[in-house]
């Protein structure tokens, strides 16, 4: 399998050291001049309220429009995005650690990651000094840190006998990195709208999520080269494996309840099973159907677990629409850019920043003749979906992290 083929960054990984080193310049300064640097926000054609809804603090971890800084943002206030810190950091993929910290990962040879070295760092916003916390040979396409902050996962792939391999890695506290998996052979194919490459870890930190639909082989042998696994915390144990994906199902777009240790997933092949549809996972093995014939993708769920928000496309031409299910009622609500008189009538990804508001992405035609029907523009839209209220944030940027998450 050639490099050419694969339309994602790959990487070698090897564990090279797990500890402090000399960081990276990383600058931060009080918040910025909206002018300069905030996505700034306007009232759209669509009746707004006279003062927005309350709303706690969300972080929101955006690149500037001019991508050359990186901002922690308030969004209490959709209409007022309040920016806490400009960040001046060669990062990519940054995550919240806490309210407070935050972490990132370096790679030596950004333009071919899979043959350079990644740092994964952690950083303190009160005294901004990044430590380096995990070294690994090639590149990491996702990581994320525990509920407590003491225990890092990063999901990676390597280049091995020329062959792109992916690996899930769980650094315990102050331990250095472990694999979790055997190597597992990574397609050299497109991406479409179901992929789903993410490492998460469950609220209480007691399980840990790993999802790669890009790795080769339906039917997993051995077991821990499944594309979808659960795992324990902190040994690191396959709890769980789907049992459709043990039979071949491409099952896929999962995210963890807020609450307990509840993990919702779309699994679009009915076997011996559950009906096909959106399934429920209650630790440590009872699987339940949420919604019988739904296909979804990028789902949110409130910090509350009431609601959750997804993308569903449809079946004729791709085009995506975003839905609000009530999890305790059962209710659906869908959305459109008609409803809310907004400019993108097509509109996807959504992440919920409160019971009433979300982030979503205006998407278009995809015109590059392979990949999903419909792509993300890079424009953003806040939508107060109860009251078919929106703010379109000006500037072209996509998130990296929400908190609480």
């Amino acid at each position: 399998m050639g490099r050419t083929r694969l339309s994602i960054a790959i990487a070698s990984v090897m564990i090279v050291c797990a500890c402090a080193g000399p960081s990276p310049t990383a600058q931060a300064t009080p918040s910025a001049p909206a002018a300069q640097t905030t996505p700034a926000s306007t009232p759209s054609s669509s009746p707004l309220p006279s003062s927005p809804p309350a709303a706690a603090s969300r972080l929101v971890i955006t690149p500037s429009r001019d991508n050359k800084v990186t901002l922690v943002q308030d969004y209490a206030d959709p209409y007022h995005p309040k920016t806490r810190y400009s960040l001046n950091l060669p990062a990519s993929n940054v995550r919240f650690i806490s309210a407070n910290e935050i972490s990132y990962r370096t790679n030596s040879s950004p333009s071919t990651p899979y043959d350079g070295i990644t740092t994964i760092w952690r950083m303190s916003l009160k005294d901004r000094k990044p430590v380096s916390v995990a070294r690994l040979q090639g590149d990491a396409l996702d990581f994320t840190w525990s509920p407590d902050g003491l225990n890092l996962a990063v999901v990676t792939y390597a280049y091995i006998n020329q062959q792109a391999v992916n690996r899930l890695w769980l650094k315990v506290r102050g331990a250095g990195p472990r694999a979790l998996n055997s190597p597992t052979l990574v397609y050299g194919r497109d991406t479409t709208s179901s992929d789903q490459v993410t490492v998460r870890f469950s609220a209480d930190g007691k399980y840990l999520l790993m999802v790669d639909t890009l790795v080769a082989g339906r039917a997993p042998k051995p077991v821990d080269q499944a594309h979808f696994q659960v795992r324990s915390v902190p040994d690191g144990k396959l709890v769980w494996v789907p049992a459709n994906v043990l039979k071949g199902s491409w099952t896929t777009m999962a995210a963890w309840s807020h609450v307990g240790d509840q993990l919702y997933y779309d699994d679009p092949v009915s076997a011996s099973g559950p009906p096909a549809g959106i399934q429920r996972w209650d630790a440590p093995a009872h699987v339940s159907t949420l919604a019988r014939g739904v296909i979804w993708y990028s789902p949110s769920i409130s910090l509350d677990d009431q609601f959750v928000a997804y993308q569903v496309d449809s079946q004729t031409d791709g085009q995506p629409s975003v839905e609000v299910r009530n999890l305790v009622s059962g209710s659906v609500v869908k959305l459109s850019g008609d409803q809310f008189g907004m400019p993108p009538e097509v509109f996807g990804a959504p992440v919920l920043l409160s019971d009433e508001t979300m982030l979503v992405d205006e998407f278009v035609k995809n015109t590059q003749g392979f990949g999903p029907a419909y792509v993300p523009s890079g424009q953003h839209f806040v939508l107060y979906w109860m009251n078919s209220y929106f703010v379109e944030l000006k500037g072209r940027f996509r998130p990296y992290d929400v908190w609480p998450r």
